[in-house]
């Protein structure tokens, strides 16, 4: 089994005024769609943190979802939002109870989507870059996967800059400098091969 967590807000996205509530849930069906198809044995686990309706519920368990979980962001910033829905999942009894068969963890933002240029052969997938628009080293956290044996190390690291937030510019400055996925085993810049629109912006980015 290989998971992949995907947080979504699908309802009630305050920062993303450029999509409705249905083009988001068809971006999340493609999401699913490309993890299935590009991912062997994937197994995919939405965490909502907008409104779970039962109607959203059933959209995504159609997509394909092996798993929809619900976890409030409200008030919180991108960043913190982000790391309370992953941290929501990690520690959970659901993941206690299946962490075992996981050969991999991946984590890609909701509404991306894998291209052509994803490899999931790579056992550390993250796009990272020595000098980004601050001038310090950042990580692109809208696809990062890390293989079985270093999960757990991966879980902590993740726990940690949660709790510490407070201390970086933002999760993708926290990934580089708490060396979430290992760089030594990365090529720098290389493309994750995912690609989405970034939502306050309403534009296509790839990472």
């Amino acid at each position: 089994m290989n998971l992949v967590i995907i947080p979504s807000v699908i309802k009630n996205a305050i920062l993303s005024p450029y999509l409705s509530e249905t083009e988001r849930l068809e971006q999340t069906r493609i999401s699913i769609e490309t993890v299935k198809d590009k991912i062997p044995n994937a197994y995919v686990v939405i965490i909502e943190g907008g409104q779970l309706t039962a109607f959203i519920n059933s959209k995504l368990i159609g997509f394909g979802a092996d798993e929809v979980c619900y976890t409030s962001v409200a008030g919180l910033g991108k960043s913190e939002g982000e790391l309370t829905l992953l941290c929501s999942y990690l520690k959970s009894e659901n993941f206690e109870k299946i962490k075992h068969k996981c050969n991999s963890l991946s984590k890609m933002s909701g509404r991306y989507f894998l291209t052509d240029e994803f490899d999931f052969t790579d056992d550390y997938i993250i796009n990272c870059i020595d000098k980004s628009w601050s001038g310090m080293g950042a990580c692109s956290t809208r696809y990062w996967k890390v293989p079985k044996d270093y999960i757990g190390t991966a879980i902590n690291k993740i726990s940690f800059i949660k709790e510490t937030i407070g201390n970086f510019i933002d999760i993708e400055h926290a990934f580089y400098y708490v060396d979430v996925v290992p760089q030594d085993n990365i090529i720098k810049e290389k493309s994750a091969g995912v690609s989405g629109i970034v939502s306050p912006f309403g534009k296509l980015e790839n990472s």
